[in-house]
């Protein structure tokens, strides 16, 4: 047991009611214990943030479009139409290009941006949620024998912040199993 560890999970804010939490948009601490495991059949997961960026890219597109043709007896139909197309390439060549993070999570270890923790050095892990008007930002924190406490931003994974930890569950809880027995 790490006493700095403990002390600093419990100085954490901890969730609060609905009116708290969410419409009062106060941060808190969620543990890994607070999510359920997910089973997985594979020895290794991986999650990379660029997984959503086309089917968003698409469904922007076409909502656009849509909308545009509601201006078609417009003369501002032909602007907006190349407007559309210009602004949709460049996003197309901007997130081709954006560097992807990428999350493993395997029977032995964590790697988060190339940097590992494996299951033995990991004393606890848990998310800060911080709610917000419109989207709700996860931070990952791991509290690790060796490195620490690091803190690891889940913006880019937005649709997958829930998995990730419940996956992390799972793998710690498997390397837990096999090292007890």
């Amino acid at each position: 047991m790490n006493e700095n560890f403990d002390k600093t999970i419990d100085s954490f804010p901890k969730k609060g009611n609905f009116i708290t939490s969410n419409l009062l948009n106060k941060p808190y601490f969620l543990l890994s214990s607070e999510f359920t495991n997910s089973t997985v059949n594979e020895n290794e997961v991986v999650f990379k943030s660029n997984q959503s960026n086309k089917s968003l890219l698409l469904i922007i597109g076409l909502s656009c479009l849509i909308i545009s043709l509601k201006f078609k007896d417009s003369l501002f139909f032909y602007p907006l139409l190349i407007f559309i197309a210009l602004a949709t390439a460049f996003n197309f060549f901007y997130l081709k290009n954006k560097k992807v993070k990428t999350i493993k999570i395997s029977d032995f270890n964590i790697e988060i941006e190339n940097v590992k923790y494996e299951w033995s050095e990991v004393y606890a892990f848990g998310v800060m949620v911080n709610p917000n008007r419109y989207l709700t930002y996860y931070t990952l924190i791991i509290f690790s024998n060796l490195k620490g406490k690091k803190e690891h931003n889940l913006f880019s994974f937005q649709s997958q912040q829930d998995d990730i930890i419940k996956k992390m569950n799972y793998f710690r809880e498997k390397y837990l199993s096999k090292n007890l027995t």
